[in-house]
């Protein structure tokens, strides 16, 4: 069988015990090595990507019409299917994260405050709603964390401060509140 396969390949094999051939003979598969793309299927992966981008936007600014318009639900379903789309978009992971703070369920708020946090660690405002959230669960501490972090990334917010001093105030630091 190898001699044969060898003999339709066009080469001979010395070997004429089948059985016992040698396997260099036979051609190797090929593999396809991805750091080494050609330059037209980089283009297609780089405009397949913004198309997902450019789709995952339009799908976070529908989801902003719909909260606008009190559907939160739907709000809700869009910026899902939006960070799907792109994954690493903290701004639909942010507005995910308003969304259902706007519904009242700080647990999720929160989750999605934190992976937009991940995805972009300079967002003040996710750090400031992460913050608003652990303030109305008690959990003072970490509330006066996000806090001074987004006052860190972006001072001039006065909104940030006045709920920094009354996280201080609420876990008895009155000193601190008053600075």
């Amino acid at each position: 069988m190898l001699k044969s396969l060898a003999n339709l390949l066009g080469k001979k094999n010395n070997d004429d015990n089948s059985e016992n051939a040698s396997n260099t003979n036979i051609p190797k598969v090929v593999s396809i090595d991805i750091q080494n793309k050609n330059p037209h299927e980089e283009n297609l992966y780089a405009k397949q990507k913004k198309l997902k981008n450019d789709f995952s936007r339009s799908k976070n600014d529908v989801a902003v019409d719909a909260i606008n318009k009190g559907n939160i639900d739907n709000a809700i379903k869009l910026y899902k299917e939006a960070i799907e789309l792109n994954t690493e978009s903290s701004i639909s992971l942010y507005n995910l994260g308003n969304a259902y703070f706007e519904e009242g369920d700080l647990e999720q708020a929160i989750e999605y405050y934190r992976k937009s946090i991940e995805n972009d660690p300079k967002n003040h405002l996710s750090h400031y709603n992460l913050g608003l959230c652990l303030y109305r669960m008690d959990l003072l501490q970490e509330a006066i964390e996000h806090y001074q972090k987004a006052i860190e990334i972006f001072p001039n917010d006065a909104t940030v401060y006045y709920n920094l001093a009354k996280a201080y105030e609420k876990s008895k630091e009155l000193v601190k509140a008053i600075e």
